[in-house]
């Protein structure tokens, strides 16, 4: 899956991931990958 793809090697995500929300970005992702978003869109 390309959002699966994008989100394992960012390195924004990971720093996003240990911030206050944390736990958001990381139902976001799960989202994302669910929803087989693009990866286009995951960037952004």
């Amino acid at each position: 899956m390309i959002a699966e793809e994008y989100l394992r090697t960012s390195r924004l995500f990971r720093h996003l991931k240990r911030r206050p929300h944390g736990q958001l970005v990381e139902l976001y992702a799960a989202r994302l990958g669910k929803d087989e978003r693009a990866g286009h869109g995951t960037w952004r």
